[in-house]
């Protein structure tokens, strides 16, 4: 399982884009990974696109991990509406692009 990062820097090497939007995707996606660190509170490095929720038991010990949803990147979008129409749409179509290689 790679982790986002891994993910992204592979997508952003073999996508056949230019150069500049090529550059303005990884930026939108590197945003999008900025903003789930700070919601599921994990290093970047740790972030996998498979395991963005954790259920724990009362104890405390993990029970199993659920995959990215559209939720949180409706909440994303939600979080960032005072940006621009342009950045919302290159966000927009860099998740999308990046999601329509990787699965």
């Amino acid at each position: 399982m790679k982790s986002l990062i891994e993910e992204v820097n592979l997508y952003h090497s073999y996508s056949f884009y230019s150069y500049n939007y090529k550059r303005i995707i990884k930026k939108r996606l590197d945003d999008f990974l900025s903003y789930l660190v700070v919601e599921t509170d994990t290093p970047a490095e740790d972030i996998h696109l498979e395991r963005i929720y954790e259920t724990v038991n009362l104890k405390g010990e993990t029970l199993f991990f659920s995959s990215l949803d559209v939720e949180l990147v409706e909440k994303y979008f939600i979080c960032n509406i005072h940006q621009s129409y342009n950045w919302l749409h290159q966000s927009k179509r860099a998740l999308q692009s990046f999601f329509f290689i990787s699965l």
